[in-house]
C-alpha cells in the first residue's frame, strides 16, 4: 500500500488507483474479524469507497456514450483532489499503514 499511495500522490493513473483500492479492500477484510480494529477498518472502508467511486467514474468516462463520459470526466478531478487532500498526504497514508502493521503484530502476539 505504501508504494501505491506514493504513486497516487504523483500521478493520476487509474490503474494505480484501482490496485490501491484492491489492496485497501484486502487489508480491511483481513483486519475486520479482530477486536480493536474498528476505527482503522472504518477508515479503510471510507478510502475503499472513495477509490471505488473513482474507478467507476474512470470506467464510465471510457464508455462510448458522449454525455455520460463527459459527465464522468467532470466528476473525476474533484474526486482525485479529495483523495489527495484527505487520504494521500504522507502523514495520513503512513498512519494507516503503520496502524495496520501494528494490528498485525498485535494479533500475532495474541495467537
Amino acid at each position: 500500500m505504501d508504494r501505491r499511495f506514493k504513486l497516487l500522490r504523483r500521478t493520476e493513473d487509474e490503474r494505480d488507483a484501482h490496485i490501491a483500492r484492491i489492496r485497501v479492500k484486502r487489508l480491511r477484510y483481513l483486519l475486520d474479524p479482530f477486536k480493536d480494529t474498528g476505527v482503522l477498518v472504518q477508515q479503510l472502508h471510507q478510502l475503499q469507497t472513495l477509490l471505488g467511486e473513482l474507478h467507476d467514474l474512470h470506467t464510465l468516462a471510457a464508455e462510448p456514450f458522449p454525455k455520460a463520459a463527459a459527465l464522468a470526466r467532470t466528476e473525476i478531478k474533484p474526486l482525485e483532489d479529495l483523495l489527495r487532500k484527505e487520504w494521500l498526504t504522507p502523514k495520513k497514508d503512513r498512519r494507516l499503514t503503520h496502524q495496520a502493521r501494528a494490528m498485525a503484530r498485535h494479533s500475532k502476539l495474541k495467537a
